[in-house]
C-alpha cells in the first residue's frame, strides 16, 4: 500500500506563488544555511524554510567549511504526497475523468504509443488558463511535463547532464526509452536537430530497448503545445 502526504493547499500556493520549479525538490539543488532554515516567518516569500520545518525536504548533505546544506524530499511517499498535490496547481486541466487522464498516459508510454502520448498531453497544456501574460518560470513547460511523469512513478530526468549537453527530458519505462527536447518559439524540427548533433540518444546506443527522439515546440504566449515531431533511435 502507498502511503501518501497530503500536502496543504496554502503549502502549494506558496510554492506557486515563489515560481519555485518542482522538479528541483528531487535534483539536489535546492541550497540553505541553518539560520535560514530555522527562521520562517509568515510573511517569507521563500518556501523552503517552511517546506524543511513542514518535512517535505530534508538535509541530503551539507558542506561544514561554508555552513551550507543541500535538500531535496526525504523519500518517495513523500515525493508522490507533493507532485500529486502540485500538479493540479501547475496545470489545472489535469484530471482522471478528461482527456488528460494520466493512467491513461501512463499505458500509452509504456506501450510506445507516441501518438497517443502527444494528444493527452496537448490536451494537457490547452487546459491551463492563459491568466497571465508572463510564464511563472522559465522553463514552465518542462516542469509541467516532469510533474505529470513522476506522478506516474515512471523514471524520469530532466536536464541530464551529458558529455555534449544537457537533455531536458529522458524518461525510461521497461520497452521503451524517450527522449524529448523542448524549443520556445522554435520548431520540433529544431529540437530533434539538437538531439542529433548532441547526441543525446548515444548513451542508449546498446540498449535492447525501443529508442523515440522526440522533438516539442511550445508557444510562450499561448502555453500550447505548437509542434511535436518524433523520429526512431538508431
Amino acid at each position: 500500500m502507498v502511503v501518501r502526504v497530503w500536502t496543504p493547499t496554502f503549502l502549494v500556493r506558496h510554492m506557486r506563488e515563489a515560481s519555485l520549479d518542482p522538479k528541483r525538490l528531487t535534483d539536489g539543488t535546492i541550497y540553505a544555511t541553518e539560520a535560514r532554515l530555522s527562521d520562517y516567518r509568515a510573511d517569507d516569500p521563500d518556501p523552503v524554510p517552511l517546506l524543511f520545518q513542514a518535512g517535505y525536504l530534508t538535509i541530503r548533505s551539507a558542506d561544514v567549511m561554508v555552513g551550507e546544506y543541500t535538500l531535496a524530499v526525504p523519500n518517495g511517499e513523500v515525493r508522490y504526497g507533493l507532485v500529486e498535490s502540485l500538479l493540479p496547481a501547475w496545470a489545472p486541466g489535469y484530471g482522471t475523468t478528461r482527456s488528460t487522464d494520466v493512467f491513461t498516459l501512463r499505458r500509452l508510454v509504456e506501450a510506445g504509443d507516441v501518438g497517443g502520448m502527444r494528444d493527452i498531453i496537448m490536451a494537457l497544456f490547452a487546459s491551463i488558463p492563459h491568466t497571465r501574460d508572463d510564464d511563472p518560470f522559465e522553463n514552465y513547460f518542462q516542469a509541467v511535463l516532469w510533474l505529470v511523469f513522476a506522478l506516474l512513478g515512471r523514471y524520469v530526468c530532466c536536464e541530464t547532464r551529458q558529455a555534449r549537453g544537457r537533455v531536458d527530458v529522458v524518461i525510461e519505462v521497461r520497452t521503451h526509452i524517450y527522449v524529448i527536447e523542448l524549443k520556445r518559439g522554435g520548431t520540433a524540427a529544431e529540437a530533434l536537430a539538437q538531439i542529433e548533433e548532441k547526441g543525446y540518444a548515444e548513451p542508449f546506443a546498446a540498449d535492447s530497448r525501443e529508442l523515440h527522439l522526440i522533438g516539442c515546440a511550445f508557444d510562450s504566449k499561448t502555453r500550447l503545445l505548437a509542434e511535436w515531431e518524433e523520429r526512431p533511435g538508431a
